[in-house]
């Protein structure tokens, strides 16, 4: 995108004159006014810049070896004049981030004698810069209920979102302004160590006149949701004075400040600037790029009209930023472009610019002020975000992803007039447009197209998960399984640790809706399991031990799970198992290999819809593909399935014979099973769900019968009253930044949609028999089992379903006999089984099986997908 326009642009400020005095410097000399100036040597840093020993190097190497070549030509360049300027009774200080000599002391006698001094030179007034005027300044006292809401340019720019992928943890920012206030709360505690006071020489941060300071607030303050960035650190050097003037020679000592400290900083702020058109900063900003160190500069507050951008921030190779107002319009203060002869494109990027609070100079202080200085801290903070979360990325690579992450506000006529460059973006007022750094760090539209722009062997590097666990090989990301709505699955897929090219494959869903299948991952039956302190332990029986299983948080809208549109949304469960089959295609393209193995899906609880749904639709869709092309289903595993709710709803009779509630309590509860089964006659879907919310549901808003009447919390296990905690440590953990980083989640929140279990409000009521019916009759191995403590699917109901349903082995099921099935000698529990269909009821296990009886669980799981008697 940038390299485009950079055709046109024009190199930096070459010097072509040899030993010529600036008339201007004459007549400032002569009448007292001006006692220094700049002998301006001709630049050296292009001869550094294509120097191959440069090139080789990387990191710390670089830098050091870009200092020592920097010094070394400049002293070179400049050993000859020294001579002549101590005859002549000047002192001097020498620079070598750029290439020049601040000469004091002139007199209009040495001025003659300097015009004279051989070699290509300049001596010229030195350049000095100011700080805009802000179009508001006050002071602000922000009331103790206000305290910690999030500043509108941060949400602006949409930093929150950006937090939780990182929070700018790893990156240090430097500003070079009038100083920061080291004791202000907001900043305090994250200063890296790092300062340069070039006119007042002080030992600390310290700030008279309260620019930095509230800039740098902008990049990271950490309170009163001022910064963009508050998990970064700063550093600053104060290269603009008490007034916010600035010299050429202290701006430039803060130009070496920047690659000689330690930490050396990521990115520089700076939202200064005057003229236009002048390339004298050129050579600091180019040795910053060579040290990979991003440059940020205000365009300036010299109005709308086209032209106006201020240097250094209207020049080449560096981000030169504008302002935005709360409306996401471009500021009527902030200077537009296009810029030197060429008409370069300026800004580059807009920002919010107007009445943007931040940190004062007391202790707890904040002011409001509006600028182009004030949108430059939020691209730089927002460029802390992105090398957090990327820290390999280059200047253009921030660049290029700050252009196509970017809003793209209503563009006026007027500022059209500026100048574009094929369409209304980029422009000459807005740049690429206003930064959007929450949608920059959307790692989960990124993985989403991948599959489209991108090979599949690259997408399944890309998903790969690192630094999570060295105990397990596994990959995670987003299917996009509608396009339209952008809809995305999100999966989690461990292959085998034994064996895995012929192990078998597993489709894990979890119920709810809404549960993500990283509770299965997590607490049940994954690998590692989430202790306290979000501590990771292996897992004795891992079901992934010699299962490859695909973890997949279903339907749309559950976990990582996500839609752009809530039309996205599955409303039964032709759209649920229409977004599995197309996830799963997309997986095994991803995973060509896994497409020759055996492969069974398995879940819990409301998956039993869900499950049976998508077998059916892979077994019509595997209907005249080649052998190769069809997914290799073999059976379907399900636990405590919520099959049909009108034979299941028996909640009365089941709980008065466990002696939970009395007999007038069960008369209660009789007379609401009835209800439910007349709406369902009905086709009253929603009125259904509700009916039977209130029987049983006792952990949610609703009041229910079964917490009022046994003082139960919680329905998973009847000799467990209250939920166990540590069921819930894993959604911690993948909430974790380091963690969602790794698994490649992006700012997507783990979530249960409330838009999602919206839209499936008539679903829940609906029976899913005909699609077990299907699967038994086509001969498809099918399990289920039941616990004996669960409460709210119990094992009765799941046996009078399966009494109602009709296939050829209907009657075999009916007079099978019950065994008593064993584990290691011990009893686990009771089967009864006949021709394809096995029921299995777990003996001492509540909803969650795999919890409670980890064991079992595990021979269950082997004998299904080995076809192994019980």
């Amino acid at each position: 995108m940038k390299h485009i326009l950079l055709l046109v642009l024009v190199t930096q400020v070459t010097f072509c004159l040899s030993g010529r005095v600036d008339p201007l410097l004459q007549q400032s000399v002569k009448s007292g006014h001006v006692t220094e100036a700049i002998l301006q040597l001709p630049q050296i840093i292009q001869q550094v810049k294509s120097s191959p020993v440069l090139a080789s190097l990387t990191g710390d190497a670089r830098v050091s070896t870009l200092i020592t070549m920097l010094k070394g030509l400049t002293s070179a360049a400049q050993a000859p004049y020294l001579p002549q300027l101590e005859a002549l009774g000047l002192t001097y200080e020498q620079y070598w981030a750029s290439n020049i000599i601040l000469v004091k002391g002139l007199t209009p006698e040495a001025l003659f004698y300097l015009g004279d001094l051989g070699g290509d030179y300049e001596l010229r007034v030195q350049k000095t810069v100011s700080i805009s005027p802000a179009t508001k300044v006050h002071e602000e006292i922000v009331p103790s209920h206000k305290q910690g809401i999030i500043q509108w340019g941060v949400n602006q720019i949409r930093a929150p979102a950006a937090w939780n992928v990182t929070r700018g943890e790893g990156t240090v920012a430097c500003v070079i302004d009038t100083g920061v206030h080291l004791p202000h709360i907001a900043l305090s505690s994250n200063y890296a160590g790092g300062w340069a006071d070039p006119y007042y020489s002080t030992m600390g941060p310290t700030d008279n006149h309260g620019h930095g300071t509230h800039c740098m607030g902008t990049i990271l303050g950490i309170v009163n949701g001022v910064g963009v960035a508050p998990g970064a650190q700063w550093i600053a050097c104060r290269g603009l004075d008490n007034e916010g003037s600035g010299t050429e020679a202290a701006l430039t000592t803060c130009a070496q400040f920047v690659l000689t400290n330690d930490p050396r900083p990521n990115v520089v702020s700076c939202s200064w600037g005057g003229g236009s058109d002048d390339g004298w900063y050129g050579s600091q900003v180019a040795a910053w790029r060579l040290a990979n160190i991003i440059p940020v500069f205000a365009i300036g507050n010299s109005g709308a009209a086209c032209r106006t951008g201020n240097s250094p921030g209207d020049q080449p190779d560096l981000i030169g930023v504008g302002a935005t107002t709360t409306l996401d319009a471009m500021a009527t203060f902030s200077s537009r472009g296009a810029a030197g002869p060429m008409g370069m494109l300026k800004p580059d990027f807009s920002a919010p610019g107007e009445n943007i609070l931040s940190c004062g100079t007391a202790i707890n202080n904040y002011v409001t002020m509006s600028g182009t200085s004030m949108a430059t801290p939020h691209v730089a903070g927002a460029i802390c975000l992105i090398l957090s979360a990327n820290s390999s990325m280059t200047y253009d690579e921030v660049y290029d992803l700050l252009g196509e992450s970017a809003a793209r506000p209503y563009v006026t006529p007027a500022d059209k007039n500026c100048g574009l460059y094929g369409g209304d973006y980029p422009n000459n007022a807005f740049g690429w447009g206003r930064i959007d750094v929450g949608r920059a760090l959307d790692e989960r539209a990124k993985l989403g197209q991948a599959l489209e722009d991108e090979p599949f062997s690259k997408f399944r590097e890309q998903s790969r998960i690192r630094n999570l666990s060295d105990g397990f090989e596994s990959y995670s990301g987003f299917l996009t399984v509608n396009k339209k709505y952008n809809s995305n699955l999100f999966f989690w897929f461990v292959p085998a640790a034994v064996k895995p090219e012929t192990a078998p494959v597993i489709l894990w869903l979890n119920g709810g809706p809404g549960t993500s299948s990283l509770f299965g991952l997590f607490v049940e039956h994954g690998p590692l399991l989430v202790g306290k302190g979000g501590i990771l332990q292996n897992r004795e029986y891992a079901w992934t031990r010699t299962h490859s299983i695909i973890y997949m948080d279903s339907p749309v809208g559950t976990g990582f799970s996500f839609t752009d549109d809530s039309k996205g949304y599955g409303k039964n469960q032709g759209d649920i198992s229409q977004n599995l089959y197309t996830a799963m295609r997309l997986f095994y393209q991803i995973f060509p290999e896994f497409l020759q193995r055996d492969f069974y899906i398995a879940g819990e609880s409301y998956a039993g819809k869900y499950i049976p749904s998508l077998g059916v639709k892979i077994h019509a869709e595997n209907i005249g593909k080649k052998k190769a092309d069809k997914i290799r289903l073999k059976g379907v595993m399900i636990g405590s399935g919520y099959f049909d709710p009108y034979t299941q709803n028996e909640y009365g009779d089941f709980l008065y014979n466990l002696g939970l509630i009395d007999g007038a309590q069960r008369d209660i509860f009789l007379q609401e099973e009835a209800t439910v089964k007349d709406l369902i006659e009905g086709e009253e879907w929603v009125e259904a769900t509700a009916a039977v919310e209130r029987l049983i549901v006792g952990d949610g808003e609703i009041e229910s019968h079964f917490q009022n009447m046994t003082g139960f919390t919680d329905y998973f296990n009847m000799l467990q009253p209250v939920r166990r905690k540590e069921t819930g440590n894993y959604i911690d953990f993948v909430n974790n930044i380091d963690v969602r980083r790794a698994i490649h989640v992006g700012n997507q929140p783990f979530t249960r949609s409330i838009d999602m279990l919206d839209s499936m409000r008539e679903d829940i009521s609906k029976s899913v028999k005909p699609s077990v019916e299907t699967l038994l009759q086509e001969n498809y191995r099918v399990l289920f089992y039941a616990s004996q403590l669960d409460v709210v699917v119990p094992q009765t109901g799941i046996q009078k379903f399966i009494s109602t349903l009709d296939w050829a082995g209907s009657d075999a099921m009916e007079n099978a006999p019950r065994r008593v099935w064993l584990v290691n000698g011990m009893i686990a529990g009771y089967t009864k089984f006949a021709r394809n269909f096995a029921f299995v009821l777990l003996r001492s296990a509540g909803h969650l099986a795999a919890v409670d009886q980890p064991i079992v669980m595990y021979d269950l799981m082997h004998r299904f997908t080995r076809g192994l008697p019980f």
